[in-house]
């Protein structure tokens, strides 16, 4: 079970990443900051601000910085003359409705932070796992042994694809087969040398049985 959601949390770099809830949330999270940081009692002077929507504004060091990040987090973003047009339309739009929320004091309900809180914590998690996993792997051998041996073993899953076709990711297969045990042992290693206290009888004996 406890495989299953490192599997979901890992996948780049040879860990599996799960990212597009990720972007959507730090891109409410970073037109948040922005939010705050531009709206404020002293609003840029004209000629430096970017961008003004009513009473928000917004530098064009902040503009890019948006748009940087939208490169970097969405690889499958069309990069052609009219993207920068079509975000910055996408943008204005964002605002106006993060605008609105904030009017409508949307932004302080309960079920809102917690969300945020919860993404948060996704998105930490994911980068400690995947920076532990791309050190495993860095300590991780495979050999073209080990390869062509699983490749034999498994011939008979594999069709008539070449040895040669498959091998980049039988490696692959392997090394994440190898790492997976690691980065479970790494875990508990952190589980068990951390001090952890639960004041319900119940549920503290039901999950020291688990652990068990």
């Amino acid at each position: 079970m406890r495989r299953n959601w490192i599997s979901i949390i890992l996948k780049s770099s040879g860990i599996h990443l799960a990212r597009q809830a990720t972007k959507s949330i730090l891109c409410i999270v970073i037109l948040g900051s922005c939010l705050q940081v531009s709206c404020s009692d002293e609003p840029p002077e004209r000629e430096k601000f970017f961008l003004r929507i009513n009473d928000y504004y917004m530098t064009e060091g902040a503009f890019n910085s948006l748009f940087k990040f939208e490169l970097q987090a969405d690889r499958g973003f069309d990069i052609s003359g009219d993207t920068k047009t079509e975000f910055l339309k996408d943008l204005i739009r964002k605002k106006l409705l993060i605008l609105e929320a904030k009017r409508m004091n949307l932004d302080q309900e309960e079920n809102f932070r917690q969300t945020i809180e919860r993404y948060w914590e996704s998105t930490l998690i994911r980068d400690l796992l995947n920076q532990k996993g791309m050190q495993l792997r860095k300590e991780t051998v495979v050999t073209p042994e080990d390869v062509k041996a699983y490749y034999d073993k498994n011939r008979e899953f594999f069709d008539d694809t070449s040895f040669e076709e498959l091998a980049p990711s039988i490696e692959k297969q392997i090394e994440d087969d190898r790492v997976h045990p690691m980065l479970e042992k790494w875990i508990e290693s952190l589980v068990a040398s951390a001090e952890v206290e639960i004041n319900d009888e119940t549920l503290k004996e039901k999950i020291t049985r688990k652990g068990d």
